[in-house]
């Protein structure tokens, strides 16, 4: 069917930033998660940002600290 080989070349992608550099002003990747076209996860992975995080945004990003540990860089 057309419609399901339409459906399968799409991803939408949501990320989680984190504060870094002075006062946490730099946003840093934190949260990757890609869903198909049905809302499946495909991928919903931490990374661990390049910077030391300054401020987790938690009340948005739902990010703590625990997460990031041993998350990919």
């Amino acid at each position: 069917h057309r419609h399901d080989e339409e459906a399968g070349r799409y991803l939408a992608m949501d990320c989680e930033f984190v504060g870094v550099g002075p006062e946490g002003a730099q946003h840093a990747l934190a949260r990757l998660t890609l869903v198909n076209w049905h809302g499946q996860v495909v991928l919903d992975t931490h990374c661990r940002p390049p910077q030391p995080v300054v401020d987790y945004r938690t009340a948005v990003s739902g990010v703590r600290p625990g997460d990031l540990q041993g998350a990919p860089d």
